[in-house]
């Protein structure tokens, strides 16, 4: 995906750490701690996005 992969090389031209990454769209289960007063979800009405 050419969006994400300039993105990636984007990030790694900015940080000297190394730069973590996963399948591209893989089912991933996460763990998610809410501890503030805000949380933003974003959202895309394009499902090709």
């Amino acid at each position: 995906i050419p969006r994400y992969e300039a993105f990636l090389s984007h990030l790694r031209s900015q940080f000297s750490g190394p730069v973590e990454t996963g399948e591209f769209g893989a089912m991933m289960d996460v763990h998610l701690l809410n501890d503030g007063p805000v949380t933003i979800i974003l959202d895309s009405r394009q499902p090709d996005f």
